[in-house]
């Protein structure tokens, strides 16, 4: 058996810290059950962040980013409407679809929590 790879240094911005969780977050799910790492509401808010331009999404996409089943991704979207991280909108060219975008405060809490990931990577002990 090996060991791990050699390390290397990295350099993150938030895009690339962000891609490299949703990355690491995909990884993990291939080695551990679903039923021990899966995070709906975690993996919603991530995959809206990492989105460059962060422009709506419907909940059916966002069900397929996601791998969460229907009935799953709405009662998180609608615990994070509650929570003030995601709003819901009509679709001006389809009016049965529903979208779904993050909110101002959704994006600076996000935007915080990375900045500070990255802060604590920048003064880990080696």
């Amino acid at each position: 058996m090996g060991g791990p790879p050699e390390t290397a240094a990295i350099t993150f911005s938030r895009g690339s810290l962000v891609r490299f969780i949703v990355r690491t977050r995909s990884l993990l799910e291939t080695r551990l059950s679903k039923d021990i790492y899966h995070m709906p509401a975690l993996d919603m808010l991530l995959e809206f962040y990492a989105r460059a331009t962060r422009s709506p999404m419907s909940i059916t996409d966002l069900c397929l980013a996601t791998r969460a089943s229907q009935r799953t991704a709405v009662r998180h979207i609608e615990r994070l409407e509650k929570e003030g991280m995601l709003i819901r909108r009509g679709d001006s060219r389809d009016r049965r679809r529903v979208m779904l975008e993050l909110t101002p405060l959704a994006v600076t809490t996000l935007d915080q929590f990375f900045d500070d990931v990255l802060a604590s990577l920048v003064h880990a002990p080696p």
